[in-house]
């Protein structure tokens, strides 16, 4: 799977061109091939695809569930005594 993040709009504007030149993370491979012109479609193509992106509200909703994630560790509280020193000595 490509690692650069890409939206809807990134891979909308390089499958149809609407720039002289790429600048996604397909290098210009895919530049004005006009396999979809939708967010929707972006979201159907496989996985492995450059131009693939995540559907709509998809990052979102993956921040929010990190920020509940986050606020979830904050209130673990542990109530086993350290087990070493400040010199790092086991007590």
């Amino acid at each position: 799977m490509p690692t650069r993040a890409l939206t809807s709009r990134q891979a909308i504007t390089c499958e149809t061109a609407r720039t002289k030149r790429c600048r996604c993370r397909c290098g210009g491979l895919l530049h004005g091939k006009g396999r979809f012109g939708t967010a929707d479609e972006a979201a159907q193509l496989p996985g492995d695809d450059e131009h693939h992106a995540d559907p709509p509200g998809e990052r979102e909703r993956e921040r929010a569930l990190r920020r509940e994630l986050r606020a979830a560790a904050d209130l673990i509280q542990v109530d086993q005594p350290a087990l070493w020193d400040l010199e790092g000595h086991e007590i």
